[in-house]
Order: structure tokens, then C-alpha cells, then sequence
């Protein structure tokens, strides 16, 4: 598991593996997340080399946010690249990180 990534969602390589966001985030002492959430690895974009699903890409944004709203660990959120083939999927894929991070907001307020 890459970030909560399973392996169905993810066929390419990596270079740091951990089990949950308490694993990547526990080993710090922050007090702030600054995230960004990239589209470049999404299968079809044309320079990224990772080959995630567009959902495989939402689930490490859901780990984030939910690690972050239920510790109280405020995040901000950076959306980066995003050079997919079909320029509505780099849309859908930043999209669906504002509308995920929304979700999780309002569940903490």
C-alpha cells in the first residue's frame, strides 16, 4: 500500500511506502500539512510515469484530509500538474480533490 493506494489502483513504482498517513505524518512533529495533490501521476498524463487511476489518485487526498480534520492538524491544499491526454480528466481529477476536501471540512466543523 502507497498512502492508502491499493494495488489494483497502482502499477507503477515508488521510492517511500507507508501503511497510513499516522505512519507518514506521526514521524513529524508539525503544525501545519501543506499537501499538494498532483494530477501528474494519473495514467494518462503525458509525463508522469506512476499510472494511477483517477481513483486511485482520490484515495491518498481522502487519507490526508481525514488524518488532518480528525487530529485538528490544519492543511493546506496545492493542486499541481496535470498534463493528462484528455484535459477534462486533469478537471475532474483537481475537482474531485476540492470536492473531497470539502467532505471531510464540513464532517469536522
Amino acid at each position: 500500500m502507497i498512502l492508502g493506494i491499493p494495488k489494483e489502483e497502482y502499477t507503477g513504482f515508488h521510492l517511500i511506502e507507508y501503511d497510513s498517513p499516522e505512519d507518514a505524518l506521526g514521524q513529524i512533529e508539525a503544525d501545519l500539512v501543506i499537501y499538494l495533490a498532483g494530477a501528474d501521476p494519473f495514467e494518462g498524463d503525458r509525463f508522469g510515469r506512476l499510472s494511477l487511476t483517477i481513483n486511485g489518485l482520490a484515495r491518498p487526498d481522502q487519507l490526508v484530509f481525514q488524518y488532518c480534520f480528525e487530529t485538528g492538524l490544519p492543511v493546506g491544499v496545492t493542486l499541481a500538474g496535470g498534463y493528462a491526454r484528455q484535459v477534462q480528466d486533469t478537471v475532474d481529477i483537481h475537482y474531485q480533490t476540492v470536492i473531497d476536501e470539502k467532505k471531510y471540512q464540513s464532517h469536522s466543523t
